[in-house]
Order: C-alpha cells, then sequence, then structure tokens
C-alpha cells in the first residue's frame, strides 16, 4: 500500500532556529519538505504559484511578517505557527492550527503534526463537496436559490449587486450574491480579474496586459488595473503573452 504523502514548507529569516522541527520532520515519512525560504516575500511568491499541504512559519520577520503572509493567500496550507515568544499564540490564533516553540519535544511536535493532518483532510473533503454544489441566492429575491454549474462556467460579471453567470453552451443565469462571497465559495482555479469579473482559468485562450479571450464563448475580459499584478503571477512565463 502506497502512504499518502503531505508536502511541508518553512519559512523563517533565521531557518537555522528552525532546525529541529526540520529534523522531527524527516523522521515522519509521510512528511515531504519541498523547500526552505528565509525571505518572507520569496515565500509568498512560491506559495502563490503553488501551494503546499502544510507550513511551519515564524511571525517576527521583516518585510512581511507571518499573519500577512498568510493573509495574502487565496489558497492557504494548514499553519503551523513556530515562535519562541508565547504572545504569538494569541494573536495568530486565527490562522494557525497548532503552535510549537522552535526547540521542543518529539511528543509534542507528533501531537501538533497530528492534529495539523487531521484539519488538512477534513478540510480537504469539506472544500470538494463545497465546489462540487454552490448554492447562488437567485435575483428575483424571494428567497429561492439555484445550483451553480462550476465546471461549465466561464465568467461571471457584476452589474448593480446582479452577479450575471455566462456557461460555455451560451445559457446564462443571475443570481444575487456579491463577488467577494462569490469568489470565496469557488475553486481556487477562479479568479477575479478586474472589480466587475471573475472567470474560469480553464478557458483562458489568449491575453495580454488589458484583455483575456476565453473559449467557447469568445468573450473578452477586461483586466483591472489593480489585478494586473495578480494575473502577470499567474500567467508568468506562458507563451502566449502578448
Amino acid at each position: 500500500m502506497i502512504e499518502k504523502k503531505y508536502t511541508v514548507a518553512f519559512v523563517d529569516d533565521n531557518p537555522i532556529e528552525m532546525r529541529f522541527i526540520e529534523l522531527f520532520v524527516n523522521d515522519r515519512p509521510e512528511l515531504v519538505c519541498v523547500w526552505i525560504e528565509n525571505d518572507p516575500i520569496q515565500a509568498l511568491d512560491r506559495l502563490l504559484k503553488e501551494s503546499v499541504d502544510i507550513l511551519f512559519l515564524d511571525i517576527d520577520m521583516p518585510g512581511l511578517n507571518g499573519v500577512e503572509l498568510v493573509n495574502a493567500l487565496k489558497v492557504k496550507p494548514i499553519v503551523i505557527v513556530c515562535s519562541n515568544h508565547n504572545h504569538f499564540a494569541y494573536e495568530t490564533s486565527l490562522i494557525q492550527s497548532g503552535y510549537l516553540p522552535k526547540i521542543t519535544s518529539p511528543e509534542i511536535f507528533n501531537k501538533t503534526i497530528d492534529r495539523a493532518l487531521l484539519e488538512f483532510e477534513y478540510k480537504n473533503n469539506h472544500t470538494e463537496r463545497l465546489n462540487r454544489v454552490v448554492s447562488i441566492p437567485t435575483s428575483k429575491r424571494d428567497g429561492s436559490y439555484f445550483i451553480l454549474d462550476v465546471e461549465n462556467m466561464v465568467y461571471a460579471s457584476i452589474e448593480d449587486k446582479t452577479i450575471s453567470f455566462f456557461f460555455n453552451d451560451g445559457n446564462t443565469k443571475q443570481g444575487n450574491i456579491s463577488m467577494d462571497s462569490l469568489i470565496n465559495q469557488l475553486p481556487a482555479y477562479f479568479i477575479r480579474v478586474h472589480k466587475s469579473y471573475l472567470i474560469n482559468l480553464n478557458y483562458v485562450e489568449e491575453f495580454n496586459l488589458s484583455i483575456i479571450k476565453l473559449k467557447k464563448l469568445d468573450h473578452k475580459i477586461p483586466i483591472g488595473r489593480t489585478f494586473i499584478k495578480n494575473v502577470k503571477r499567474l500567467f508568468k512565463g506562458s507563451s502566449n503573452s502578448n
């Protein structure tokens, strides 16, 4: 039987302090350390491109602290805060699954990582169910809902607080939901590219720094100024860029 593997990363401006915890990680065959980063800004760039399952995170770092780093992520890993300062345990309670001093015992480490892995499995199973079924209040404002066909939705646009959903068969539906609430319920391959538009990355055909052309519908979606940086990061290295 093949044992399931979980990816692990470390972020600490002084990674030598994480050495004990790294040794404990290496003793657990199901944990695979994929990288260690001492620059939180570089770490954020890595995590935006490809998330990890478990993140061991220092908090007090120059340029970007641990809480700011996690809050900048749309796809958040399970976070274990590592610090020798007890007051951070309370300050980071909303973002962390566990809290470890940087010099700890194998017993405390194993209890913490076991709890984190259980949380990861629960989160993944819950997210999969959420992604399959998303209920949207209809624009009738009578308390009725429709089930959003996530896989076949190409993009959504908002106007006067009403969101229009565009599907790959040419059909459209309208719903009464905020853009922020909607994107929080959608899979990670939906991204916001403009204050009025979000798109399904699976339907991107061509793009430049002002327009994204989508397959099936042949629609062109504008890229908002404040979203250009995120779009560039997502499509970095793509050969279709003009």
